[in-house]
């Protein structure tokens, strides 16, 4: 096989593999863990960015004798963030099996709601 137009795979060649596909790949991984952060400031749990190469030897054997001669591969870049989670929440039991949840009072389903007046109401008083 001619390899005068084989690259070497290292640090500074990776931007290359894969016609590009793995640094678009691992900058879009990169941006959802930034945008998270972004999203979620107050949130430190770790977010993760991972990259795993997985690596077959491939081999020839020639004369009872037995050598590599190439390698499978393949990567994944993987982002892990942290599952997203609500504070919780108070919701009632219907006997039909529904939850009933109160919108303007999360925490607890059986607030009522207090009606306000009209500003202009209030200050003509």
């Amino acid at each position: 096989m001619p390899t005068d137009q084989c690259v070497a795979l290292t640090s500074e060649t990776l931007h290359q593999l894969d016609r590009g596909k793995f640094s678009a790949t691992l900058e879009a991984a990169l941006q959802r863990v930034v945008q998270d952060c972004i999203d979620r400031p107050t949130d430190d749990r770790t977010r993760k960015v991972i990259v795993q190469f997985d690596v077959v030897p491939t081999y020839e054997e020639e004369d009872r004798v037995v050598y590599c001669d190439g390698a499978k591969a393949k990567y994944q870049v993987r982002a892990r963030l942290p599952d997203w989670e609500s504070k919780q929440l108070d919701f009632g039991v219907q006997r039909d099996g529904k939850l009933l949840f109160n919108e303007d009072a999360p925490d607890n389903h059986r607030q009522s709601t207090m009606e306000f007046e009209d500003a202009d109401q209030v200050r003509s008083r």
